[in-house]
């Protein structure tokens, strides 16, 4: 929709290449908020009536509802066209209004920080959670006895509890590098334009607001071309991941029969094909498989 004027229809092969619509389901809700936040905003400043701002609103709330099926949006670039389209498509000419002071660059990166803001409270809560359970271990292991290693050899004498307690510390390191990041995510693009704003006359700041953020990404340039929050979030991710596995390596060992200082339910385990007396601690194995995928090896 956006090229045909300009550059004409293009060929499906090319524009599927180019195309987002598969990953912008992440996004999806979020496009449309930041744009029930930019039509709300339009009709503050009298850009448009309160009538027209209505019949956007309703219609956008109707997209929302009827979900989002990348499959079906085959031609085109990205979910911004499409619900751009289906705009149209409902509301006539009146549907392109929401377009006015609008830019992908910024509704996209307002998008992206409303779902990463999202995920990183959901993981904030898992945290808390795998803390919650470690302090629970911890105590009810507090004097059980187990050879600390050093370099993968025996070295000195410690207990389970004493153990479950070093991940705890470093998850509680994890939190507050997780809200340092949230703190750097949580802050708004909206209304910087393609890059240098817009003659709109739109607050950026009251547009945060009623998003929720705690203040705007002050430089236009920056709010809409950089990735940097993105970086810091993923960057802190592997960080704590790479920790993680040196405790998922040692609870590997302690498996082994060998030492059995622990055990396993069950359901954490498999079993060899051609060997039925071997219990693989497969979920380690595997979440530490998904530790290297995060790292990039």
């Amino acid at each position: 929709m956006y090229r045909r004027e300009l550059l004409g229809p293009g060929s499906v092969d090319k524009v599927g290449y180019m195309s987002s619509v598969f990953d912008d389901a992440e996004i999806f809700r979020y496009v449309i908020i930041a744009l029930i936040v930019h039509v709300n905003e339009l009709e503050r400043v009298g850009v448009v009536s309160g009538d027209v701002a209505g019949k956007i609103r309703g219609a956008l709330r109707d997209i929302w509802r009827g979900g989002y099926d990348p499959g079906r949006l085959s031609g085109y670039e990205d979910v911004h066209e499409y619900v751009e389209a289906e705009l149209i498509r409902r509301l006539g000419s009146i549907g392109g209004w929401v377009g006015i002071g609008r830019s992908r660059n910024d509704h996209v990166a307002t998008a992206i920080r409303l779902r990463l803001r999202r995920a990183l409270l959901d993981l904030v809560l898992l945290v808390l959670r795998l803390r919650e359970a470690l302090l629970g271990k911890a105590i009810e292991a507090y004097d059980r006895v187990v050879i600390g290693s050093t370099h993968r050899q025996p070295a000195q004498v410690t207990t389970l509890g004493h153990y479950m307690l070093y991940l705890d510390e470093l998850s509680r390191d994890f939190l507050d590098g997780l809200m340092r990041v949230f703190n750097l995510v949580n802050r708004s693009p909206l209304g910087s334009g393609p890059l240098a704003g817009t003659m709109v006359g739109i607050d950026r700041s009251r547009e945060a607001a009623e998003l929720g953020f705690d203040g705007v990404v002050s430089n236009t340039i920056y709010a809409t071309g950089s990735r940097y929050f993105a970086i810091e979030t993923a960057s802190a991710l592997v960080n704590y991941l790479v920790e993680v596995g040196r405790f998922i390596n040692n609870l590997e060992m302690w498996l082994m029969p060998q030492l059995g200082y622990i055990t396993a339910d069950p359901s954490h385990l498999a079993t060899s094909s051609i060997m039925p007396h071997k219990r693989n601690p497969a979920t380690l194995e595997v979440f530490r498989a998904r530790i290297g995928e995060a790292i990039g090896i």
